[in-house]
């Protein structure tokens, strides 16, 4: 997005992860919108520990090395800083125990399911100590391709593959979302990525495979202990919203607000009609700053892109920025990053 300081930035809220991520570049503000309350609930709680807790504390409290930490030792870290929290977020997760002892960056519906992967799938088709040393490969990324198709990608691993596209996309609406062989696009993705990027530096594939993240390796951004110090100094500077996107975007002109300097619409478009999706990005490019940015990405197989009647008029394509975006994929689900510049 080539988010400057002092930037005014909108993005989709989800967890918070990505939103939070977005402060490491400095903006003034990041508008963090969400249709979901959990969502939004779960984003405002971890921007609260990153500012009132140690980094120990928040990894602890969130879930990395999860079996590590008791589940009475996050119920007592939440505690201590429960009172920090919005009355309405703090009700919500007063009744929430349970998450809160197996740690919250676990308890979303996508988590579960590739804990389920990798508890219920992965570990029948594969041995753990298998499992073990593949994540910890990359320093030969040869060798790693070579351990992958040797002992990875086995009949029964690939089996598993195709249950986690299975339960991936069975209560999609495939009136909006195509109805294709996910499976073989998952499949195919996975061996893209297993050969070609180190495990040690894939937090997702680590995720896939074990369904948590040890610490060991890499870890999604805002989790990373050299970017702590600076999130919690910027936190603050996020706003949470809660809003359905497509009318959001289309009223916010009337807001009289100035324009923002990078928009990312995320992957939401996969739940709107291509109608819904070609409205949004519009809107997106009425409430975005010439010569900044608008960045979205969609599930594999999606036919969605930029609207053709914007392409040279409304929005420059970043042709090169979107391959070069391919190379840092960690997850075989997504198509290729959409980057745009307003014209």
């Amino acid at each position: 997005m080539e988010i400057k300081s002092g930037d005014r930035i909108f993005t989709i809220a989800s967890c918070g992860a990505n939103a939070m991520t977005l402060l490491l570049d400095d903006p003034a503000e990041v508008v963090a919108l969400d249709l979901s309350i959990p969502q939004l609930h779960l984003a405002k709680l971890q921007a609260a520990c990153i500012k009132h807790l140690t980094y120990q504390e928040f990894i602890d409290f969130a879930g990395v090395d999860r079996e590590r930490v008791t589940p009475e030792e996050r119920v007592r870290i939440y505690n201590s800083i429960k009172k920090a929290l919005e009355p309405g977020v703090q009700e919500f997760w007063d009744s929430m125990t349970a998450e809160i002892e197996f740690g919250v960056i676990h308890c979303g519906y996508y988590d579960k399911l590739y804990r389920n992967v990798a508890e219920d799938m992965v570990y029948v088709a594969l041995d753990k100590r298998d499992i073990k040393e593949f994540i910890a490969m990359g320093d030969n990324i040869e060798d790693q391709a070579s351990f992958f198709e040797d002992v990875i990608n086995n009949k029964h691993w690939r089996k598993s593959v195709y249950r986690v596209a299975h339960h991936m996309m069975k209560d999609f609406n495939f009136s909006i979302i195509p109805d294709v062989d996910y499976g073989t696009f998952y499949y195919r993705s996975m061996v893209d990525i297993y050969k070609s990027i180190p495990m040690k530096k894939n937090h997702f594939g680590e995720y896939l495979f074990t369904g948590g993240y040890s610490g060991k390796y890499n870890l999604r951004d805002y989790l990373q202990e050299e970017n702590f110090a600076t999130l919690k100094d910027r936190v603050g500077r996020m706003q949470w919203i809660y809003g359905e996107l497509t009318e959001w975007l289309a009223k916010y002109p009337s807001t009289g607000q100035p324009k923002f300097d990078g928009i990312c619409v995320s992957n939401i478009t996969d739940w709107l009609s291509l109608a819904n999706h070609n409205a949004t990005i519009k809107s997106a490019a009425e409430i975005c700053s010439t010569g900044r940015r608008i960045v979205f990405w969609n599930l594999k197989g999606m036919p969605k892109y930029w609207p053709s009647d914007m392409i040279d008029k409304a929005i420059k394509v970043e042709h090169e920025l979107e391959a070069s975006a391919l190379l840092l994929n960690r997850s075989p689900f997504w198509e290729p990053l959409r980057v745009a510049t307003v014209l």
